[in-house]
């Protein structure tokens, strides 16, 4: 017989298991393969395939580097990219070195965004990019990075909580980098049509960040003058008052 699993059974053959009862766990083993109680098999079932995940996932070096794919916006080249996770940050960040190297999608940031290091030395992004990273499976992801600061230990991309709650660790897209592999590899080019519609698509995006940039300046400005205004109104007003008084 079969069935779905109560919660019931899957507590007692949780249990079983962590308390490492061996007469209960040598029935249970019987109990895995010829259950006279429906739905216990299948909470055995589960319950196994929780550990054998808990233990992979155990295993699993997750400060290790991977590679990702992403497409160079300058040159419409693919290129390989290193990538590590940190559950120590919430967003995602970009080294400036690799912005030497290679062109991505950038937009201005709000300058009241203000992130502290572990040194405790507050830093202010100026840039975030916009990239698609590409892993196994040619399985694409969209990332938004904030560039990080010169001194930056990484020179890759790191991946904060944000992705892992979007998307899962890291280990689960892209593959582990290779001894000696560097970190940019040129992988091949994509066709000229491809290369100008990223050109044109880019140029817009900067000219539509400056656009923002400028209608924030002005609504900053505007706000500042009203302010102003104000405040001479009431210091006008009060003299006059103190004036008549008199």
């Amino acid at each position: 017989m079969s069935g779905t699993p109560t919660q019931e059974q899957l507590k007692e053959v949780r249990d079983i298991l962590d308390r490492q009862d061996f007469v209960r766990k040598t029935a249970l083993a019987f109990y895995g393969t010829a259950s006279p109680e429906p739905g216990y098999r299948e909470a055995v079932e589960i319950v196994k395939a929780e550990r054998r995940s808990a233990k992979t996932e155990a295993e699993v070096d997750h400060s290790a580097v991977r590679v990702a794919r992403a497409v160079d916006c300058n040159t419409g080249e693919i290129q390989s990219i290193d990538v590590r996770e940190d559950t120590g940050s919430v967003e995602n960040w970009i080294s400036p070195k690799v912005l030497e190297r290679l062109m991505f999608q950038r937009f201005g940031v709000d300058k009241s965004m203000k992130f502290v290091g572990l040194m405790g030395i507050e830093y202010t992004p100026e840039i975030t990019i916009e990239t698609t990273l590409t892993g196994r499976g040619n399985k694409s992801l969209y990332v938004k990075c904030f560039v990080a600061p010169p001194e930056f230990p990484v020179e890759g991309i790191v991946l904060g909580t944000n992705f892992i709650k979007t998307c899962g660790h890291p280990h689960t897209h892209f593959s582990l980098k290779e001894q000696g592999q560097s970190l940019i590899v040129v992988q091949r080019k994509i066709g000229e049509s491809e290369r100008l519609s990223i050109e044109q698509d880019r140029a817009e995006t900067e000219k539509k960040a400056a656009e923002s940039a400028r209608q924030k300046q002005q609504q900053i400005s505007e706000a500042s003058n009203a302010a102003e205004g104000a405040g001479k109104d009431t210091a006008e007003g009060a003299g006059k008052d103190k004036a008549e008084k008199k």
